[in-house]
């Protein structure tokens, strides 16, 4: 295998091929097929995989090129042929038989002479090559531009500036959450009771628990920190009671919002009435304070 020449091919631009008339006294009924560009590339890639660096001793049989490439054997002969008829490859050696397979010889000095100026015009060859940023007087003058015009440009920052500026993002809705983390805010014990019992971050996931603080607000029984705690906590319902938390799963607040009251009615226990709710609130207050 030689680089240099798998180098040269990949860089080189093939030309088409056409059908020419027969050539009195040749052994063909009928002309050789033109092949596309891309199959003659291939067939040279694969010869050029077998050759040394002056591009001889390429003698692979027409079944392996065929496989290497993923072409037909008919593919593979017609390319060769028009290979050799570019004067791409010559014939050092025609084989024969089993075992015999054509000793092919790369023209790697017309490979060399038919880079594709399209690969290296892009490419700087020296560092004088690389083009400068325009000055800001030169951005004054620019007027068949209008990507480089001065107001574009500050407008364009301000946009860039726009999108990248931070927001409090709901991760269900991709909309700015109306709750960020507040210890002020009256759902926050709740969001906060909700992200122990669920193992989450109250601040990467403020989103869901703030949601599912707002949705126990309507339910018929008020939820607090401590009855959160008492169903969903280490020993709590969701453990003894619910399929998942068998399993050992941690619940989510949406799987508290689904189960929220099952645990005080699977044990009896009657619903808070505000007396009992102003009290737990008291009690709540100060424990913060203390």
């Amino acid at each position: 295998m030689s680089l240099k020449v798998l180098n040269a091919v990949l860089q080189a631009r093939l030309p088409q091929s056409t059908v020419q008339p027969l050539a009195p006294g040749s052994k063909r009924e009928t002309p050789v097929p033109p092949v596309s560009t891309s199959t003659k590339k291939l067939v040279l890639l694969a010869l050029a995989n077998h050759c040394h660096d002056d591009g001889t001793h390429a003698y692979p049989g027409i079944r392996r090129l065929a496989i290497e490439t993923g072409a037909s054997r008919r593919a593979v002969q017609n390319a060769l042929h028009w290979l050799v008829e570019d004067k791409l490859i010559a014939v050092a050696q025609r084989g024969g038989g089993r075992g015999r397979a054509t000793n092919f010889t790369l023209n790697v000095t017309k490979l060399l002479e038919m880079q594709d100026l399209r690969l290296s015009s892009r490419a700087p060859k020296t560092m004088h090559d690389v083009p400068s940023l325009p000055t800001e007087r030169e951005l004054e003058t620019v007027h068949d531009v209008p990507s480089l015009a001065p107001g574009n440009i500050a407008r364009r920052s301000r946009n860039i500036a726009r999108r990248a500026t931070p927001t409090s993002m709901n991760p269900l809705t991709q909309t700015p959450s109306p709750h960020p983390p507040q210890a002020g805010d009256p759902l926050y014990p709740i969001a906060k009771a909700l992200s122990i019992v669920c193992g989450m971050d109250l601040t990467a996931n403020k989103g869901r628990l703030f949601k599912a603080a707002m949705n126990l607000q309507g339910a018929e029984i008020r939820p607090t920190p401590q009855l959160i705690q008492e169903a969903y906590g280490a020993s709590g319902w969701w453990y003894g009671y619910d399929w998942r938390g068998h399993k050992g799963d941690l619940p989510t607040p949406e799987n508290i919002c689904a189960t929220w009251g099952q645990d005080r009615r699977a044990r009896g226990k009657a619903i808070l009435t505000d007396a009992e709710r102003q009290a737990e609130f008291r009690r709540m207050a100060a424990e913060q304070e203390t």
